[in-house]
């Protein structure tokens, strides 16, 4: 990480994150990254990572054409979850809506310097949180409350409003490391043999300008041996937490 933002403050203008659900202090502190910075630096350190994760950007877009997010897009206007979840995906798909898209000039306004909260700033918890579905429309996540999937024509509405030629997101394990999931939108995981168990591929995208428009190729790998430390070990309970 550390290595990451030294390559940031080297060349400004050519590197650039997006923050995923992993850069909040939920997360951080379920899945043990907070108790990792404890055990190895100080527990002090982690607030400064904590400020650190709350600016960085939801999402990029790459020469005018190209959405970068780490999740997913803009939700339904009006934020009903509880009602849907416990019924079949496709019954909300007529009734979870936008009607009004959401423009990128909006989403440059967004107040990002925030723990994400679904009531307060439920456009921060789409861009970490989202999913694409097979299905049209808007329907309940099962990852966490108040997180909407969204469809194939929820892609095509968004990037047509927006003048966007497809959007790249990751969020997803896939087994050969990308799939583009919905018509428009590309997956793309980057770690491979994702927590030690799943097996998959892992990739990255490579977008080159052909002719003024930008064309992706993947790149495939495979997971390298790492130090002999089981997944999870920092996660409180586990056996490298802290007392």
């Amino acid at each position: 990480l550390m290595c990451l933002f030294a390559m940031k403050l080297q060349n400004p203008s050519a590197v650039h994150f997006n923050r995923g659900n992993h850069e909040s202090e939920m997360t951080n502190y379920q899945y043990g990254f907070a108790n990792e910075v404890e055990v190895k630096y100080e527990k002090k350190l982690m607030d400064l990572m904590s400020e650190t994760f709350r600016y960085l950007p939801l999402a990029h877009v790459l020469e005018g054409q190209v959405f970068v997010t780490h999740a997913g897009i803009p939700g339904p206007e009006e934020r009903l979850w509880l009602d849907w979840f416990s019924k079949a995906p496709d019954e909300a798909a007529g009734v979870l809506i936008r009607k009004t898209q959401v423009t990128l000039e909006e989403i440059e306004k967004v107040d990002r310097v925030v723990e994400p909260n679904p009531v307060e700033n439920p456009l921060v918890i789409d861009f970490l949180w989202g999913d694409p579905k097979g299905a049209n429309g808007y329907g309940p996540s099962t990852r966490v409350p108040m997180v909407y999937t969204f469809g194939p024509d929820i892609v095509k509405n968004f990037l047509e409003a927006n003048n966007l030629k497809y959007m790249l997101r990751s969020h997803e394990t896939k087994s050969s490391g990308h799939q583009e999931t919905v018509p428009g939108l590309h997956t793309v995981f980057s770690a491979p043999n994702y927590i030690d168990r799943a097996g998959n591929m892992a990739a990255v995208a490579v977008l080159t300008n052909k002719g003024g428009s930008l064309s992706p190729e993947f790149k495939q790998f495979k997971h390298q041996p790492h130090p002999d430390i089981p997944s999870g070990a920092y996660m409180p309970g586990k056996s490298l937490a802290p007392a």
